[in-house]
């Protein structure tokens, strides 16, 4: 069986590096985290990646921020096809049958990561068409990772790091300069302990690919608030931009085969 981490932005890794240890995946990022100002921090997850000893795959990081939130709200999923169909193409390269894909979860707090997993749904589904089995597993990037442990269903993978696995986690996360400030911020919300869980949810083969989410959205809210304030020209909205860029995602990469 093939392990595979896809992710929407450089960092989200070390949410899962005990399991990056554990399963050695392939590390696909989509962007490379520049977002509006910085040069990005791709470097540092691959370091992360090695240092888990993890393989770096061949989509990584090669999306700037800016040209994936302009996408957006293009509805243009043009690079989203191909950077889809380069990390399905090494898959298929890759030759095993049997799949562990795991990712973002939709949490409605940043539009990549929801897209991440909306795309992760989308290859799932594909692969499964012409037969491969595929578990396919989602991870929560804002929580309290303790909640999501006292909330794991079954079928769902809850790893309690030991000591030593926890000093090794931690070392890499105050080792990632670009988040440092982060993670500090994150383990005084949460406390240390929080993070000796890494959980992540089965996603049922028979959930929708693109499921329509409950309740607000914080990164619709906070897109009205830049809107106010000057900082962002244009809102983007579930219903508006990522529905349908989701659909047509979905279609174009399907018509490929």
């Amino acid at each position: 069986m093939d392990n595979i981490l896809i992710i929407g932005h450089p960092g989200h890794e070390l949410r899962a590096f005990r399991w990056m240890e554990q399963a050695r995946p392939v590390v696909h990022v989509l962007t490379d985290g520049s977002g509006s100002l910085s040069e990005g921090r791709i470097e540092s997850t691959a370091k992360t990646v090695n240092s888990a000893g993890a393989q770096i795959g061949s989509y990584f990081g090669c999306l700037k921020d800016g040209v994936f939130y302009q996408d957006l709200l293009d509805v243009d999923p043009s690079h989203f096809v191909e950077a889809l169909f380069e990390i399905y193409q090494s898959i298929v390269e890759a030759g095993p049958r049997e799949l562990m894909i795991v990712g973002d979860a939709i949490e409605g707090y940043n539009t990549a990561h929801d897209m991440t997993r909306y795309m992760i749904n989308i290859l799932c589904a594909r692969l499964r068409a012409e037969g491969y089995v595929v578990r396919n597993y989602a991870f929560n990037l804002v929580d309290n990772p303790s909640e999501s442990a006292r909330n794991a269903k079954e079928g769902d993978i809850v790893l309690k790091l030991s000591a030593e696995d926890f000093v090794r986690k931690l070392d890499a996360a105050r080792n990632y300069p670009e988040l440092k400030e982060e993670v500090e911020i994150a383990i005084a919300q949460v406390g240390e302990v929080a993070f000796k869980n890494e959980v992540f949810t089965l996603i049922d083969a028979s959930a929708p690919v693109i499921p329509t989410p409950s309740g607000a959205l914080y990164y619709e809210e906070f897109g009205r608030k830049r809107v106010a304030e000057g900082k962002y020209e244009e809102l983007i909205l579930f219903e508006s931009h990522m529905r349908p860029f989701s659909q047509a995602l979905e279609s174009a990469f399907n018509a490929r085969f």
